[in-house]
């Protein structure tokens, strides 16, 4: 009785412990961990009051994505760093700088009236500096928090906006290493928190592991989130109409980028190339049967949420989608052509069928509304996001099957 009274406290003490115990062992010498914060310009107060003001009046969507549905987050970062009344982590200045750089590049290109009086370009670069130097630092890099953990959802955000596929994934590898760390992969780990402390870890868990699995398959790479050893329930939805129309939408894109991650290990990583043909074609049939009811699911997502937004930032946010779709399709069945033994780069019809519809999606629905709308810099993250997210280059690098006819030949 004793021994197993001592079992059950050692599994307490396991499942309970923190990972605080160890912080002090991620430097060589407890002497070299940093003393003080690096050295960051703030903005101005008067205009973060006045940015804090025109949030509320007047809700940003963009702002509304990037704060995993927390409202007040950029509200309750800038009191704990203007007025604060405890020390100031550098995850919290890295991600207040990096949400105030987007709600900045908002308000520019929709031209608010509230850039009139300052100088918001120099502002962006105050924001866009410090969110360099957080996301570069070893303590927002090595230490794992939950503050650290935003702040590096903020630098992956950046860079893929700036077309820096390899950095996101660099940034996206940390923050997936923090989360593993402090838990959060664990349903229970969560289990003590306050209800509203754990749906956040659940949502912060839940959209790095999306970004995961779509940089995964598009970069060739391993998953840094094994779904074997992952238990962690999905966020609940918001009792907000508007964010929660996000939260559905959130939902529909996890449910893409798991299927995404068994693209990869099934298909792709190097012991799936080592299967035989066969047991290729029937992964591929049970993964393309998984995967089709979703885009008609993601359309009426879609139609719920035209209504409440304006139509630039709509085909901003969920433009995209069907592309991204139809890439998948055509990845999923480009691997009929390959794995062991196999010498042909002869395409399938299903492949081409897929690339074609993503190609006409790009060309004929997508493309023309952003290239008239957007800025230079976002065209730019555009082309490169079409680059390494959609593989066009099926139909346009490989023979096609003799038996297939269309237009775009």
């Amino acid at each position: 009785m004793e021994i197993l009274d001592a079992l059950s406290s050692l599994k307490d003490m396991m499942n309970t412990s923190s990972v605080d115990d160890g912080l002090d062992d991620l430097w060589f010498e407890a002497d070299e961990k940093p003393r003080g914060l690096p050295a960051m310009e703030l903005l101005p107060p008067q205009f973060v009051l006045s940015l804090l003001k025109r949030l509320k009046e007047n809700q940003s969507i963009q702002y509304i994505a990037y704060v995993v549905n927390n409202e007040n987050a950029l509200e309750k970062l800038c009191q704990a760093v203007y007025f604060p009344t405890e020390p100031v982590t550098l995850g919290q200045l890295t991600n207040m700088h990096g949400l105030l750089f987007f709600l900045l590049q908002e308000c520019v290109a929709v031209e608010d009236p509230i850039m009139a009086e300052w100088d918001a370009i120099g502002f962006m670069r105050i924001c866009e500096k410090n969110l360099h130097i957080g996301c570069q630092s070893y303590e927002v890099l090595a230490v794992p928090t939950l503050d650290n953990i935003k702040a590096l959802v903020m630098g992956i955000v950046f860079a893929q906006f700036n077309s820096k596929p390899l950095l996101a994934w660099t940034l996206c590898s940390a923050a997936a290493k923090h989360l593993f760390s402090l838990g959060f992969h664990r349903e229970r780990s969560l289990k003590g928190d306050p209800p509203q402390l754990a749906n956040e870890k659940r949502h912060i868990f839940w959209s790095v592991y999306g970004v995961d699995k779509n940089l995964s398959l598009n970069l060739g790479r391993a998953s840094n989130f094994p779904d074997y050893d992952i238990d962690t329930e999905y966020f609940s939805i918001s009792e907000n109409d508007r964010i929660a129309l996000w939260d559905h939408a959130a939902f529909k894109f996890v449910f893409l980028s798991r299927v995404q991650g068994q693209v990869y290990d099934k298909l792709y990583s190097a012991t799936a190339l080592k299967k035989s043909q066969a047991e290729r074609h029937s992964i591929i049939a049970s993964i393309d049967a998984e995967l089709r009811p979703w885009l008609e699911d993601w359309r009426s997502i879609e139609e719920s949420c035209r209504s409440i937004l304006p139509p630039d930032q709509f085909d901003l946010f969920f433009g995209p989608m069907e592309i991204i779709y139809y890439a998948l399709q055509t990845t999923l069945h480009r691997a009929a052509s390959m794995g062991e033994g196999t010498r042909t780069t002869e395409i399938t019809a299903a492949c081409f069928e897929a690339a074609t519809a993503g190609m006409r999606s790009q060309i004929d629905e997508f493309l023309p509304k952003f290239m008239s709308r957007y800025t230079p810099n976002q065209r730019a993250a555009y082309v490169s996001w079409s680059v390494i997210s959609y593989a066009v280059q099926v139909s346009r690098c490989h023979p096609h099957p003799h038996h297939i006819h269309t237009p775009l030949q």
